[in-house]
């Protein structure tokens, strides 16, 4: 998974949307903030098993692929915003943690990354949290691609 070019795509869908809509995606941070934990959630309900000790539900992988590669977007475009420099980037999977306290914790540092400048740190537990779920790097570089291509969809219909 080439994060780079993942960037450089999102910066192209994220000018676009720029100009169609007269916004300046680089000053929308709480918004993509608050967009990350919201679509985080949206994975998290598709992987019940982690949360939710009531259910047999098991929920499905593909949905919650979809979700995370929606949190992935909103997360490369705020690095664009921060001009985060994903070529020199590199992946530092943090220790093995319980999966509950890896999905709070990426709550915590989405919902303030805004103040605390924990970008990195938010990408390394994020792509730790793929890991967990079993999404391999390039099934996820496929669903964010399709993903592109349907945001783009959207933009043309206006979404």
């Amino acid at each position: 998974m080439k994060l780079s070019d993942m960037a450089i795509s999102q910066g192209d869908l994220d000018l676009q949307i720029n100009m169609e809509k007269q916004i300046d995606h680089s000053k929308k941070l709480k918004e993509k903030a608050i967009s990350m934990c919201v679509e985080l959630a949206e994975t998290l309900n598709e992987r019940p098993f982690i949360f939710k000790y009531w259910s047999n539900k098991t929920g499905d992988r593909q949905k919650a692929l979809v979700e995370y590669v929606d949190v992935l977007h909103f997360l490369l475009s705020y690095g664009n915003s921060i001009h985060f420099d994903f070529e020199k980037y590199k992946y530092n999977a943090p220790e093995p943690i319980d999966q509950r306290d890896l999905v709070l914790g990426l709550f915590s540092i989405f919902s303030s990354m805004i103040y605390t400048k924990q970008f990195e740190e938010s990408l390394n537990i994020f792509l730790y949290l793929g890991e967990c779920l079993r999404f391999s790097p390039e099934e996820i570089e496929k669903a964010y691609y399709e993903k592109t291509e349907v945001n783009y969809a959207r933009q043309e219909e206006g979404y």
